[in-house]
C-alpha cells in the first residue's frame, strides 16, 4: 500500500491538535487520514495537513473505547458505551449499531465480512451485511482484547489471566494461553501468522497459537499505566507505556529505536503501508512520526517490500549476489517464513538471471501468503524464462489482493512488466494514459521518460540516429520531481536505475546529435547538461567527469577537421586546465568589478554547481569576455578577492573571503593564499583604522581586522575606542582579549577603570559609580583601589576614607564593654534617626560589622519596629554572608523566630480588621524570615484572594503545595484562586486533589471534614439533570450558532459542559448545590429561536448541513439565508437555533413523525422566532405583511401564532417597518395588519391555544393557507390540534380526512361534518379540501333559542296533551347515542334519518335541482352534481345531537372544566389517543351520552367530573322538561346530510355532497303517537364509508 505522496514530502513530524481528549486512534484504510474517537464523536483528519474533514456523531453514545477499519476501506467501526457502530468509510454515515452494552474492543475479519467486538464478559461476532450476530464467546472475565488471524479463521481473545484462541466459524475453543495480560482496553493483542504477542508482567510474550507454547520473551519498560503496542507486519513490534514509545526487533529482541512524547501516550497505531506511526496523547494531540526518522538503521520499510538494512545496502551498492546472501541467511534464522522475503529475493534471482530459482521462490511466496507483491515477482520471473503470455496472466492476479487505492499505482508497474515483456509500444501508451487520469503524474514522467531512453539506446544501436534523437527529446520535457520512494518500488521489481536520470538522457542525446553531424546542437546540449545539475550528485559524477572531457576533446578534434563548421576552440575548454581558468578570470574580475560590486559579480560567475570528485566546477557565462567556461569555484572567489584588494576596496575582500573560507582545504596552495590573503588584509584594515577620524568605523575596520589576524595590539586601540566612548564592559572584555593573548601586556584592568573613576567621579558620589560595579567581573579590590585613588586625586578625603572603611575587612569582635558601647549608641541614635541613617553614620566605627547590625536589630525589636528589625537584619545577611561564626548562627536562628511569629500576628491582626493590604505586607516580612512555613502561604494565599490577586494568591498556593504535599490546604487554597482567574476547569482538579487529601490523611478531624464538601461529581449529576429537563421540550436537532454545528440532544448536554458557566458551577458549589442557580443558567443557556419563512429550491438540508459548519456552506440564496438567521439569533446572545430545512431528517420517518407533531410545542416553547418575508424590499409599507406570500402559506399558521414572541425581517435581513422592539406581536401597526390578514381580531388570536377548543375558527383559519404538499395541510394542524397521527406523504386528501376523523373521535364536535363541497377519500362525510371551511356553514347546525321563545314553546307542548311518556322515551334514545367514532375508513354515525320519496327533476343553466316529499320533513330540494335518480335510496339525516341536547362538543367541555379547575390551561393540553388504534364502536359504552363524553377525558382530568354526569336518578319532571326542550329544538330548520347505501354493501352509507345546503324542517310530530314512535324508530347509528 503506498502513502500519499505528500506525506512523503511533508516535514517530520506532522503534529495534529484535537483539542479534545483522545479515547481511540486509527488509520484509514489508505493511510492518508487519520480517524480519532473522544468522548461523543469520531473525527477524521487528513495526515498532510491536519485539517479536519469530516466527524461521526455516536448519537448520544459516550466514551468512544475503540476504533477499527476494514481491510477493504468500506467500514468503520467503533466501540462505545453503549454498543459498537458502523459507519460507512466513503460517506461517513451510520450504516447501523450493533449491541447495546460498554463495546471495549472491535476487529473486522480478513475479508471485512465480519466484525467481533467485546462487551463484558462475552465477545460477539456480527455479520456485516445481515447485521445479525454470528457468534458469542463467554468468559468468566472481563474481555481486554479481541483479534482476528490473519486469515480469518481463527479469534483471540484475551481476559486479565489468559489469551484464549477460538475458532471463527463455530465459536469451538482451540487454546487457553495461561498468562497474565494487563487489563486496560487500550492493550492490543498481536497475531502475526501462527504467533500472540501480549504485554505480561513488564515483558512482551510470544506464543504459538497452535498449541499454545511459549517461544520467547523479552522485558520492557515498567507496564503500569495505559500501555499499548502495534505489530509490523511480525519483524518489529511498537510498545508505548507513559510517555515513551519504543521499538523491538521480534527476533534478536534488541530495541531498534525511542521516542520520548511530552504527555501520557492513551493510543498508537501504524499506517497501512507501515512506514509511519501515529501516536494519541492525552494532551489532545496527534502526532505522525516518520519510521525512517526514528528506527535504528536496521529496517528500510517500502509499500509491497520489507528488506532488512544489510540487503538494502549490498542491493544499493549493485551488489546483487551479497543480497540474495543476505535474504537467504534472514530466511534460514527467521522462524517465521515470511512471504516478503521470498519474493524479494525471487526478485533479486530474477536480476541475477536465476529465473528458475526467481520462480520457485516467488512460488513459495504466494503459498505462504498471497500477496500483491509474491504475484508480481512470479510475473518478472516467468519473463525470465520467456514465458511473457503467462506473465501477464499472472500479474493480472495482483488486483485480487490490493487495495482499491494501490490499483493505480499497480497499472503503472503492469506498464513497466510489459514493457520489460517486449510490449512497447503498449506500455508507453498505458502510462500515457495513467499521466491524464491518476494524481502521481511526477513518478509517470520519469518511468515514461526511462522507457525512451531504452528506446533510443535502441536506435542508437541499429545507428538510427535520427530515432534516437526523437526519443531523446520525448524523454527530457517529461522530467518532474519525483518520489524516490516508489520509484526504488520500481527499481526493485524492474532493477531499473533511475538515477540522474535526467542526464543520462541529455548524455545520449549529445551523442546522438553528435552522431547524427549535429555538432553545434550537441555543444550547445552539453552546455546545458552541465548548466543543469545540481550540487548534490552522487557517485555516478566521476564517470560523467571522465565522459564530458572526452566528448569536449572529440568535439574540438571534429571542430578542427570540418571546415565548414566555425566553432571558438575556446567555448569549451578542459575542465581539469585550471592555469587557463586562472588567467581568463583575472581578467574577468578586473572588467566585471570595474562596473558592478563584487556580489553582483559573483551572482553572474557562481550559479548552479557540478561537483566532480573533490572539486566544484562553475559554469557561466562572463559578460565581459562573451564567452563560456568550466573553471574551479575558489579559483573565481580568489580573482574576485585579489582585484578588490588591488583596489583599495579591503572591507569588501574581507567579506568575499569569508564567503569562501568555510571550503578552503586546510593544507596545501589553498591554505598558503588564504593565510598570506588574511595577514596582508589585516594590516591594511589596522592602517584604516588608524587613520579615521569616526569612532564607529574605526571599531568596523579594527573588528574586520581581528577577524583575520586577532592581535593583542589591535583589541587595546579597539579598547582605548570604548573607553573613549564610555563602553566600558566593552572595554573591559577586550582587555580580557589583551591579557590572554599576551599576559605581559602593561594594558589591563587599572588603566580603564582609572579612566571610568574619572568620569564617574566627576559629578556624582562614590556611593553612586560603585552601584554600577555589577556590570564589571573584575576583582573587588581593583574597582574600590580605583575610587579610593580617584577620590583623594579630587581632595575628597573624607568620601576616599569613607569608601576604604567599606574596603576593609573588619577587625575582629571585641568584649562585652564594646557591645555594651554599641547598644548604648543604637538607643540614642535610633531615638532620633532612621535605622539605615544609623548604619551609614557607622561607617568609620572599627568594629566587626555583625556587631553593629545585631545592635541595630535588637533595639528594633525592643522598639516593635518589626518590619524595621526584619529589613535591617536581611541586609546584615546579604552583606555578611560569608562572615557568619557559631555564635552569629544561633543568634540569627532566634531572631528569625521571634520575629517570624511577632510578624504573623501582626497580619493576623490586619486580616480581622479587613485591612488586606497589611496583612500581605506582614506575612511577606514574616516569610523572609521562615519561607518554609506553609500555614504563612495560606495566610497570605487568603489576604491576596481577598484583594482578587489570583495569580499571587495561586503562586502561594502552589507553595504551600511543595512544602507540604500531603496537606489538603494548600489545594483549598489552590482552588479558590484558581476559581477566581476563571480557570474553572483546573479548579475543579484541585479541588477534587483536595478531596482525595483529605480522605487519605492520617489525622481523623481532617477526614471528618471530607462530609464539609460536596464532590464534584454531584454537583455533575445535578447540572446533567437540570440540562436532560431543560432540553427535554426543546427540538431534538439544534444548530449551535456559536460552533455553526448541527447537533443533536446528546451533542447539545456536551456543549454546556464545553463552556466555562459549566466548570464555573461545579468549582463554585463546594459545599451546598445552588439548584435554583444551576437551573437559571442551564435554561438561559438553552434558550432558543426558531425560523419561519417560505421555502425555495435548494434550500441546506439535514443531510449537507449535519457533515458541515454552517457558516461554511457554499454562497447561494438559500444558504446565506441560512448563515445570516444563525448569525442574528448569536448576536441576539442565543446559542441555538432551529430551522425547518436542516433540523428535521426527513429520511427518518420517526423523527419526522416527532416533529410535525411536536412543531407547535417548540415554536412555543422558543425565546424568540424569526419571520423571514422573502418577497418584502426595504423599505416596507403597510400592508406588506398581508400581501406577504408568508401570509399564505399552511405551516406559517402555526409558526406565528405558537411563537410567544416574534420578529419580522425583510429580504435584505432589516426590521420590517424598522420596528426596533423585542416582539412585534405587541406593535399595534403589525397587529393591525395581522388582523387585516386573518380577519380575526387580535384578541381572538392570541387567545388561540392547541387543542380542541375553537375548532370550527382554527379550520377557518387554516382554509385560507396553501400548501406544496396535499398532506401538508393536515400535517400543518397537529400542533394546531395537539393530535398524533402518522406522517405518510404520497396519501394525498387521506391525510386530511385522517386528521378530521380523529379529530371528530376526539372531540365529539359534529361541525366538522358540516361543508358543501366535493367528498374526500377517506370517508363521504369528510372534505376533499380544507378550503371549504372557508365559509363555515354554520346555518347546518340550527340557531340556538333563547330562554322566553323555549318556555313559550314547552308551555304550549304541555298544553297540546301531548304523549309525555314518548317525548322522554325519545329523549333518553338520544342521550344513548355515543359520539362519531372511525374504525379504519368506517364511521359510526349517531343520527336521526328520514328516507325521501319518489324524485323529480329541474334545470337550471348550471346545476341540477331535485325534489322529493318526505312524511316528516315535507317538499325537500337538493342541488348536486350527482345524477340522484340512479341512485335506489336516499336518505336525510339530522347528525346535530349535541344540540337538541344542548351539550357542547367535548372540548369545549374540557376547555371549561380546565378554566374552573385550574389557572394552567397548557397542561390540560395533552395527545389525544392515536388514529392507528380508535376505540371500536362495538365496546360497552357508558349509560349516557354526557358521561360517555367525559369519561373518555378522565385521565386528563385533576378535578371531579361528575358534573358532567347527570344523576341517576333524575326528577321525572326535570327529565320531561328536558324531553320537550329536544322537541322545540328539533322543530327548528337544519342543514341535513344527504345518504344513500353505498354499493355492494347495503349496510354502510355514502355521504353524497350537494354544492349548497340542504335545509329542512321536521313538521308537526307531536300530535300523533304514531309519527312519535316513527321518530324514535328513526334515531340510530349509522356506518358511513
Amino acid at each position: 500500500m503506498t502513502p500519499p505522496s505528500t506525506m512523503k514530502e511533508h516535514s517530520w513530524p506532522i503534529e495534529i491538535d484535537t483539542h479534545t481528549d483522545i479515547k481511540a486512534l486509527t488509520f484509514s484504510a489508505n493511510g492518508e487520514y487519520h480517524l480519532s474517537g473522544d468522548k461523543s464523536e469520531i473525527r477524521v483528519w487528513r495526515v498532510e495537513d491536519g485539517k479536519q474533514i469530516a466527524n461521526m456523531e455516536t448519537g448520544g453514545c459516550k466514551d468512544i473505547y475503540c476504533l477499527a477499519v476494514s481491510k477493504d476501506g468500506r467500514w468503520i467501526a467503533a466501540g462505545t458505551w453503549t454498543g459498537a457502530i458502523l459507519w460507512d468509510a466513503k460517506t461517513y454515515k451510520q450504516v447501523f449499531a450493533l449491541g447495546r452494552s460498554t463495546i471495549q474492543w472491535v476487529d473486522f475479519s480478513p475479508d471485512s465480512t465480519r466484525v467481533c467486538g467485546s462487551y463484558g464478559k462475552t465477545a460477539t461476532v456480527w455479520d456485516v451485511a445481515t447485521r445479525k450476530q454470528v457468534l458469542s464467546l463467554h468468559h468468566e472475565r472481563t474481555i481486554v482484547a479481541v483479534k482476528y488471524s490473519l486469515h480469518g479463521g481463527r479469534i483471540a481473545t484475551a481476559i486479565s489471566n489468559s489469551v484464549r484462541v477460538w475458532d471463527s466459524n463455530n465459536g469451538r475453543l482451540l487454546v487457553d494461553i495461561q498468562v497474565t495480560v494487563i487489563p486496560d482496553c487500550n492493550t492490543g493483542l498481536l497475531w502475526f501468522n501462527n504467533h500472540l504477542f501480549v504485554v505480561s508482567d513488564r515483558k512482551i510474550k510470544e506464543f504459538e497459537a497452535s498449541s499454545g507454547a511459549t517461544v520467547s520473551d523479552w522485558p520492557v519498560t515498567n507496564t503500569s499505566g495505559s500501555s499499548c503496542i502495534a505489530l509490523s507486519h511480525g519483524e518489529f513490534i511498537a510498545y508505548s507505556t507513559k510517555r515513551t514509545v519504543t521499538f523491538w526487533d521480534t527476533l534478536t529482541h534488541t530495541q531498534l529505536g525511542l521516542i520520548q512524547y511530552p504527555s501520557d501516550i492513551i493510543y498508537i497505531a501504524f499506517s497501512p503501508d507501515d512506514q509511519f506511526l501515529a501516536i494519541g496523547g492525552r494532551d489532545g494531540k496527534i502526532t505522525t512520526k516518520n519510521l525512517k526518522d526514528v528506527l535504528l538503521p536496521s529496517y528500510s520499510s517500502l509499500p509491497f517490500i520489507q528488506i532488512s538494512n544489510a540487503a538494502f545496502d549490498s542491493w544499493k551498492r549493485d551488489q546483487l549476489a551479497d543480497t540474495e546472501a543476505s535474504l537467504t541467511e534472514t530466511i534460514t534464522k527467521s522462524r517465521h517464513k515470511n512471504h516478503l522475503t521470498f519474493a524479494i529475493r525471487a526478485l533479486t534471482r530474477v536480476q541475477l538471471r536465476h529465473s528458475d530459482l526467481a520462480i520457485e521462490d516467488s512460488g513459495k511466496s504466494i503459498k505462504i501468503c498471497s500477496s500483491v507483491i509474491g504475484y508480481i515477482s512470479k510475473s518478472i520471473a516467468l519473463i525470465g524464462v520467456g514465458k511473457e503470455a503467462e506473465c501477464c496472466r499472472v500479474y493480472d492476479l495482483v488486483f485480487r489482493h490490493c487495495h482499491p487505492n494501490e490499483v493505480d499505482f499497480l497499472l503503472l508497474i503492469k506498464a513497466v512488466v510489459l514493457f520489460m515483456a517486449g510490449e512497447h509500444v503498449d506500455a508507453v501508451s498505458r502510462v500515457d494514459d495513467l499521466i491524464a487520469t491518476v494524481h502521481f503524474t511526477s513518478i509517470c514522467y520519469v518511468v515514461q521518460a526511462y522507457m525512451y531512453l531504452h528506446l533510443g539506446n535502441s536506435c542508437m544501436e541499429k545507428s538510427d540516429y535520427a530515432g534516437a534523437i526523437r526519443f531523446f527529446e520525448c524523454a527530457r520535457p517529461q522530467m518532474r520531481y519525483y518520489l524516490v520512494h516508489r520509484l526504488l518500488i520500481i527499481t526493485f521489481i524492474s532493477g531499473w536505475k533511475f538515477d540522474d536520470l535526467d542526464v543520462m538522457i541529455r548524455q545520449r542525446l549529445c551523442e546522438a546529435l553528435y552522431a547524427a553531424g549535429h555538432s553545434k546542437d550537441a555543444a550547445e546540449s552539453l552546455l546545458k547538461l552541465v548548466n543543469t545539475i545540481g550540487e548534490d550528485v552522487d557517485s555516478s559524477q566521476p564517470i560523467l567527469t571522465d565522459w564530458v572531457s572526452d566528448f569536449t576533446h572529440r568535439y574540438l578534434s571534429a571542430s578542427k577537421s570540418d571546415a565548414t563548421q566555425q566553432v571558438n576552440p575556446s567555448v569549451l575548454q578542459d575542465p581539469f586546465n585550471s592555469s587557463t581558468s586562472t588567467a581568463v578570470l583575472r581578467e574577468w574580475a578586473k572588467a566585471t568589478l570595474a562596473s558592478r560590486s563584487w556580489k553582483d559579480a559573483l551572482v553572474a560567475a557562481v550559479g548552479v554547481s557540478i561537483s566532480f570528485r573533490s572539486s566544484s566546477y562553475i559554469l557561466r557565462e562572463f559578460d565581459a569576455l562573451g564567452l563560456k567556461f568550466i573553471a574551479p569555484r575558489f579559483t573565481i572567489y580568489r580573482a574576485v578577492c585579489e582585484r578588490l584588494e588591488a583596489i583599495d576596496r579591503i572591507t569588501d575582500a574581507t567579506e568575499c573571503f569569508h564567503q569562501i573560507v568555510s571550503e578552503l582545504d586546510t593544507r596545501g596552495e589553498q591554505a598558503k593564499w588564504a593565510l598570506e590573503f588574511r595577514l596582508r588584509c589585516a594590516e591594511k584594515l589596522d592602517h584604516l583604522g588608524d587613520d579615521v577620524q569616526q569612532h564607529d568605523e574605526a571599531i568596523s575596520r579594527y573588528s574586520a581586522a581581528l577577524f583575520l589576524n586577532p592581535n593583542p595590539s589591535r583589541f587595546v586601540k579597539r579598547s582605548e575606542i570604548y573607553v573613549a566612548m564610555g563602553l566600558w564592559e566593552e572595554a573591559l572584555a577586550d582587555t580580557s582579549q589583551v591579557k590572554a593573548l599576551d599576559s605581559s601586556s602593561l594594558w589591563g584592568y587599572e588603566k580603564v577603570l582609572r579612566e571610568w573613576a574619572k568620569v564617574k567621579l566627576t559629578d556624582g558620589s562614590w556611593r553612586d559609580a560603585l552601584s554600577t560595579i555589577g556590570i564589571f567581573e573584575v576583582p573587588r579590590f581593583t574597582i574600590y583601589r580605583a575610587l579610593c585613588e580617584r577620590l583623594e586625586t579630587l581632595d575628597r578625603i573624607l568620601d576616599a576614607t569613607e569608601c576604604f572603611h567599606e574596603l576593609c575587612v573588619p577587625a575582629s569582635e571585641g568584649d562585652a564593654t564594646q557591645h555594651a558601647v554599641l547598644r548604648g549608641w543604637a538607643t540614642a541614635t535610633l531615638a532620633i534617626c532612621s535605622w539605615k541613617d544609623v548604619l551609614d553614620a557607622a561607617v568609620g566605627f572599627i568594629s566587626p560589622r555583625f556587631t553593629t547590625y545585631r545592635a541595630i536589630c535588637n533595639h528594633l525589636e525592643a522598639i516593635d519596629y518589626i518590619s524595621d528589625a526584619t529589613e535591617c537584619f536581611h541586609e546584615m545577611a546579604s552583606v555578611l554572608a560569608q562572615e557568619s561564626d557559631s555564635e552569629q548562627v544561633k543568634w540569627i536562628i532566634n531572631f528569625k523566630s521571634r520575629n517570624g511569629r511577632k510578624l504573623e500576628d501582626l497580619g493576623d491582626l490586619a486580616m480581622s480588621a479587613g485591612q488586606h493590604d497589611a496583612a500581605i505586607s506582614q506575612y511577606a516580612v514574616a516569610l523572609s524570615l521562615n519561607p518554609t512555613n506553609p500555614a504563612l502561604f495560606v495566610k497570605r494565599s487568603k489576604a491576596r484572594a481577598y484583594m482578587s490577586l489570583w495569580q499571587d494568591a495561586l503562586n502561594d498556593a502552589n507553595e504551600v503545595i511543595t512544602l507540604d504535599p500531603s496537606s489538603p490546604l494548600g489545594y483549598e487554597r489552590k482552588h479558590e484562586a484558581l476559581r477566581g482567574a476563571g480557570c474553572y476547569g483546573d479548579a475543579i482538579v484541585a479541588f477534587d486533589t483536595m478531596l482525595s487529601k483529605i480522605s487519605q490523611s492520617s489525622d481523623p478531624q481532617i477526614r471528618e471534614r471530607f462530609l464539609w464538601y460536596v464532590n464534584p461529581t454531584q454537583t455533575e449529576a445535578t447540572i446533567r439533570e437540570a440540562i436532560k429537563n431543560a432540553i427535554h421540550e426543546s427540538p431534538s436537532m439544534l444548530i449551535n450558532t456559536n460552533s455553526g454545528r448541527l447537533l443533536d440532544k446528546s451533542g447539545q448536554m456536551s456543549s454546556f459542559e464545553s463552556q466555562p458557566i459549566f466548570h464555573d458551577l461545579v468549582s463554585s458549589m463546594t459545599t451546598e448545590i445552588d439548584h435554583a442557580r444551576i437551573n437559571h443558567e442551564v435554561a438561559q443557556y438553552y434558550r432558543y429561536a426558531m425560523f419561519s419563512h417560505k421555502w425555495e429550491d435548494n434550500e441546506p438540508l439535514f443531510e449537507k448541513v449535519i457533515r458541515i459548519v454552517v457558516y461554511d456552506l457554499d454562497e447561494s440564496l438559500t444558504h446565506d439565508k441560512l448563515k445570516m438567521f444563525c448569525k442574528i439569533v448569536r448576536d441576539a446572545g442565543l446559542h441555538w437555533a432551529w430551522s425547518d430545512t436542516c433540523c428535521i431528517n426527513k429520511g427518518d420517518s420517526t423523527v419526522l413523525q416527532e416533529a410535525l407533531v411536536s412543531m407547535f410545542q417548540w415554536y412555543q416553547g422558543s425565546t424568540m422566532t424569526l419571520i423571514l418575508l422573502r418577497d418584502v424590499s426595504s423599505p416596507a409599507r403597510h400592508g406588506d405583511i398581508v400581501r406577504s406570500i408568508w401570509n399564505t402559506r399552511a405551516w406559517t399558521f402555526q409558526e406565528y401564532h405558537a411563537s410567544k414572541v416574534v420578529r419580522f425581517y425583510n429580504k435584505d435581513w432589516t426590521l420590517y417597518r424598522n420596528i426596533d422592539i423585542p416582539n412585534h406581536k405587541e406593535s399595534p401597526e403589525i397587529v393591525s395588519e395581522m388582523e387585516e390578514a386573518t380577519g380575526v381580531s387580535a384578541r381572538a388570536l392570541m387567545a388561540l391555544r392547541p387543542g380542541l377548543e375553537d375548532i370550527q375558527e382554527k379550520l377557518r383559519l387554516a382554509s385560507t393557507r396553501q400548501t406544496t404538499r396535499v398532506e401538508d395541510a393536515a400535517y400543518s394542524l397537529l400542533g394546531i390540534f395537539s393530535l398524533s397521527l402518522p406522517v405518510v406523504y404520497g396519501e394525498g386528501d387521506t391525510a386530511l380526512g385522517r386528521l378530521l376523523a380523529q379529530l371528530l373521535m376526539s372531540s365529539g364536535d359534529t361541525s366538522i361534518l358540516a361543508w358543501t363541497g366535493q367528498s374526500g377519500s377517506f370517508n363521504s362525510c369528510l372534505p376533499a379540501k380544507i378550503a371549504v371551511f372557508n365559509q363555515l356553514q354554520t346555518s347546518h347546525v340550527p340557531c340556538a333559542m333563547n330562554s322566553t321563545e323555549m318556555e313559550t314553546i314547552i308551555a304550549g307542548l304541555r298544553a297540546s296533551s301531548v304523549n309525555l311518556t314518548l317525548v322522554t322515551k325519545l329523549y333518553d334514545r338520544l342521550d344513548e347515542l355515543r359520539v362519531p367514532l372511525f374504525t379504519g375508513k368506517r364511521m359510526a354515525l349517531p343520527c336521526i334519518f328520514f328516507k325521501l320519496g319518489p324524485l323529480s327533476i329541474s334545470r337550471s343553466r348550471s346545476e341540477r335541482v331535485f325534489r322529493a316529499q318526505t312524511a316528516a320533513l315535507g317538499i325537500v330540494e337538493i342541488k348536486t352534481g350527482e345524477d340522484l335518480s340512479r341512485l335506489d335510496s336516499l336518505y336525510l339525516v339530522h347528525p346535530w345531537i349535541d344540540f337538541l341536547l344542548d351539550h357542547q362538543p367535548v372540548g369545549s367541555v374540557i376547555h371549561n372544566i380546565a378554566e374552573e379547575n385550574t389557572n394552567d390551561q397548557s397542561s390540560l393540553i395533552g395527545n389525544s389517543p392515536s388514529f392507528s388504534r380508535p376505540p371500536s364502536i362495538t365496546s360497552v359504552a357508558p349509560q349516557t351520552r354526557t358521561a360517555r363524553l367525559a369519561s373518555r377525558f378522565e385521565p386528563t382530568l385533576d378535578g371531579d367530573t361528575e358534573s358532567l354526569r347527570p344523576p341517576s336518578t333524575l326528577a321525572e319532571t326535570d327529565k320531561q322538561t328536558r324531553a320537550l326542550q329536544v322537541i322545540a329544538r328539533l322543530r327548528q330548520p337544519f342543514g341535513a346530510l344527504l345518504l344513500t347505501p353505498n354499493p355492494g354493501n347495503v349496510a354502510a352509507y355514502r355521504r353524497v355532497a350537494s354544492e349548497s345546503l340542504i335545509t329542512v324542517q321536521v313538521e308537526e310530530i307531536t300530535r300523533t303517537i304514531f309519527k312519535l314512535n316513527k321518530l324514535i324508530a328513526n334515531v340510530r347509528v349509522l356506518d358511513v364509508l
